[in-house]
């Protein structure tokens, strides 16, 4: 068609109503001037589901050719947005993770084994690609195996013997191009359900209808209706939905594939199914690498170890090796021999997987191995169900639609975790499904939308809880079913703030210091111990998580349990991370540390960004994990003098908390935690003077090495310094190491000059002893924080004693001690 002729013709947008003036048409670009702002839509597609002509016979003709053109550009939109994400990971390496003490094992000439630690458990397949970062070059590498907190990976080059720490990045893009490659394979015809998704959503909006909800209504029209989108909030039965809807197609003889975009989404989902479905062994398969420790341990429920199940002597052959393997040292080389054995077991085993696959009747594996792995892309099911689809790109859930061939069934939250997009510059890539195909704008003006049910009774979190995120991100439209108040009630009413089922602790007035480290995560030392410190109080009853928005403040809260899980099992009911691990989690009691805090100039995107609303998704995500309490660690005088904004639900959770007086700050903190009488604690807390002579007793009794960083004025006591100084004297006539850090203007005591070492970035009270005491607080610290020029005088000063070699190890490298 001649596009002149389209110039100054005036066009209404069908969602807003709206009516604009067609000023360009170039590049497969239109642009339309409405009323000064100009729009660019894609140019013919755009007349398939936003705008119309007031000339009904050209339309037609227009609409006829956008639908035949709409597919195609939107898979040459997203290839090229995709392009641009790899390009991006390439140039900069992508997210680097740190592994420390490294040690050569014994390599074959040519390639180089190395073993390091690892601060948490990492869960890479074998084979990964990955980039060490060293300080003069960049070397590749493959990962051998991930276990516990040891990563053995190989390479082609000598990079020493031992390596104290370094950083790696796996090769994200490869998974970014497999979808780029699937793109091009998809055409109308063979997927006309991932066309419907890709191009056809907005027309789906109805003005005149509500919302449809329910769970039964939602089984009812994922069974019957060809594209069902389920939008679940938090704790509303998502995964309950999703196996009753699997289990009815199941019954009804048809495949079923589920994607999600996390492993943990994906293992409870097929838990869920295994537990209600009576099928054959071998028909409910997890495809890939799961983390659940009741499906890594099944015989029955993951496609490798079944068939290895169906294998004896190779099994028994397998079995022994593990056996053997276990008593073996973590870094010898007969265990990497063990390895490549395992591994040729796995290769004969191979191909009788491949078959499970294309006969299972339930197959539940990532979105990202579907998309790289020809065993599930190559083939179609009758049914496929995508769950956590808002964490997924648009592509590749229309991706997945693809691989249906009668029913498409998309579960998520768009109020919750959007996508991971590395390149931020406005890009179209985080934009989730639910946007894309006009649910978000539909429920944002009370329109149903035809593909779309909520379930909106919510069966998880206390009603204060509930009725506060149903008011602030889901429109008062959430629910709480009666059978659960007694119950949440009961954890409402554990420490700290009783009977609160919000509460905060508020670190104002106190030493609290918020650390950037040199990746630019950040961490706070003193929010990270009053965090263990609390879920402590707590541990005997319920069962705790700790979710901070960084991930350099989860590694340091992961060390800490670590340390304490060698020799306290019931520590294992505690778990740590940053909140997009968390997603799909639940626990009793949720304690959330801020981390943000005096010595940041600003805070950070991660609590405070308004754009695509995500910080208030990631709070959301974070605060409805709570059954029964969320607990919120922070310092409310740094975040009233950073004025945040009031749109944030932590701005208002915060308010809310602080106006009906559930938080604790100051003196009443130290109260709160400091132990009983007669109380063996793992986390000390006690005040300054009170915790000294204990303080003393452990330089007494340190046999290698002092270490303390003293980020202002030590508090003038000369009876206690003379002590001090007196102890050290000792300990270092014995040969210890001793070092007192701190800047070049601070003054220190005459007597420990000796031990000065300047450092411009002191930011911590800090005594490391022997490289498994840290001290907080200690000794006699009265530093003062300076705000825009003003002095914020310390008032309550909390000491802290931990023990942990773990812990101290990630604080020296954290802080370059």
């Amino acid at each position: 068609m001649n596009t002149d002729k389209l110039i100054g013709m005036r066009v209404i947008e069908v969602n807003k109503k709206t009516i604009g003036i067609i000023t360009n048409i170039s590049n497969g670009l239109m642009s339309v001037d409405y009323y000064g702002q100009i729009v660019k839509y894609l140019y013919p597609s755009a007349f398939a589901n936003y705008l119309e002509l007031e000339d009904e016979e050209l339309q037609e003709k227009l609409k006829e050719d956008s639908i035949d053109s709409s597919f195609e550009e939107f898979c040459k939109e997203y290839k090229m947005l995709l392009n641009q994400e790899i390009k991006y990971l390439r140039l900069t390496g992508g997210k680097k993770k740190k592994i420390i003490d490294g040690e050569r094992l014994t390599s074959k000439k040519g390639e180089y084994l190395y073993a390091f630690d690892t601060d948490i458990e990492l869960h890479y397949p074998e084979g990964t690609a990955i980039k060490l970062w060293l300080p003069e070059r960049i070397v590749k590498a493959y990962i051998i195996s991930c276990e516990d907190f040891t990563i053995i990976i190989q390479t082609m080059e000598y990079i020493g013997e031992s390596i104290e720490s370094i950083d790696f990045t796996s090769e994200q893009w490869h998974l970014l191009e497999s979808l780029s490659d699937r793109l091009d394979e998809m055409n109308q015809e063979k997927n006309s359900l991932a066309y419907d998704i890709a191009c056809r959503g907005r027309n789906q909006i109805s003005q005149w209808s509500g919302i449809v909800s329910g769970q039964n209504m939602a089984l009812n029209r994922a069974t019957s209706e060809k594209i069902t989108f389920i939008w679940g909030p938090p704790g509303t039965g998502k995964t309950e939905t999703l196996a009753n809807i699997a289990i009815e197609h199941i019954n009804k003889g048809r495949r079923v594939l589920m994607l999600s975009y996390s492993n943990v989404s994906v293992d409870g989902a097929l838990l869920r199914v295994a537990n209600k479905v009576d099928l054959p062994k071998g028909k409910v398969i997890r495809y890939g690498y799961p983390q659940t420790k009741k499906l890594i341990e099944s015989k029955y429920l993951t496609s490798y170890k079944y068939i290895l199940h169906k294998n004896p002597n190779l099994e028994q052959e397998y079995k022994n090796l593990l056996e053997k393997k276990k008593k073996l040292k973590k870094k010898s080389e007969e265990r990497i021999e063990i390895n490549k054995k395992l591994n040729k077991i796995r290769e004969n085993l191979l191909e009788q997987e491949k078959a499970l696959i294309h006969s299972s009747l339930f197959v539940a594996t990532t979105i990202s191995k579907a998309t790289a792995d020809k065993e599930i892309y190559k083939q179609q099911f009758d049914v496929v169900i995508f769950d956590e689809a808002s964490m997924a790109y648009v592509p590749q859930v229309v991706f997945a639609a693809g691989l249906a061939k009668s029913f498409f069934i998309c579960i998520g939250d768009f109020c919750q975790l959007p996508a991971i997009v590395q390149n931020k510059e406005k890009n179209k890539l985080s934009k989730d499904i639910f946007e894309h195909t006009g649910i978000t704008d539909a429920v944002e003006n009370n329109q149903g939308h035809n593909w779309l049910v909520m379930l909106n009774v919510q069966y998880r979190m206390h009603q204060d809880i509930a009725n506060f995120v149903s008011k602030e991100m889901y429109g008062d439209r959430l629910k709480t079913h009666n059978k659960i108040i007694e119950s949440r009630n009961e954890i409402a009413a554990c420490r700290p703030c009783a009977n609160s089922a919000m509460a905060m602790v508020d670190l104002s007035k106190m030493y609290s210091v918020c650390t950037k480290i040199k990746d630019n995560s950040r961490i706070n030392i003193l929010s990270a111990l009053f965090s263990i410190r609390i879920a402590e109080i707590n541990i005997t009853m319920y069962e705790v998580g700790i979710i901070t928005p960084y991930n350099a403040q989860s590694r340091l809260i992961l060390a800490m349990l670590r340390d304490i899980q060698e020799y306290d099992s019931r520590w294992e009911k505690v778990i740590c991370s940053t909140v997009h691990q968390f997603q799909g989690s639940e626990k009793s009691i949720i304690l959330y540390d801020a981390v943000d805090c005096f010595r940041m100039p600003y805070l950070g995107t991660l609590l405070t960004s308004l754009q695509n609303d995500t910080a208030n998704r990631l709070f959301n995500v974070a605060f409805t994990r709570a059954k029964g309490k969320f607990i919120l660690i922070a310092n409310r005088d740094y975040l009233k003098r950073k004025h945040i904004s009031k749109k944030l639900i932590f701005t208002k959770a915060i308010n809310k908390i602080a106006n009906e007086g559930n938080f604790i700050k100051g003196l009443l903190v130290l109260d709160e935690l400091m132990p009983s009488e007669n109380e063996k604690t793992i986390v000390y807390v006690e005040d300054r003077e009170r915790s000294w002579k204990t303080y003393i007793e452990d330089i007494k009794v340190a046999k290698k090495s002092i270490h303390m960083d003293i980020p202002d004025v030590i508090e003038e006591n000369d009876e206690a310094l003379e002590e001090l100084c007196n102890v050290l004297n000792e300990k270092k006539e014995q040969g210890l190491n001793i070092c007192i850090r701190l800047s070049e203007d601070i003054n220190l005591p005459d007597k420990l000059e000796k031990y000065r070492r300047n450092y411009e970035y002191v930011t911590n009270p800090i005594t490391l002893i022997d490289k498994k005491k840290i001290w907080f607080g200690q000794p006699l610290y009265a530093a003062d924080f300076i705000s825009e020029g003003e002095i914020l005088g310390t008032e309550c000063f909390p000491c802290i004693r931990f023990i942990g070699k773990h812990t101290t190890r990630l604080i020296q490298a954290f802080l370059e001690i």
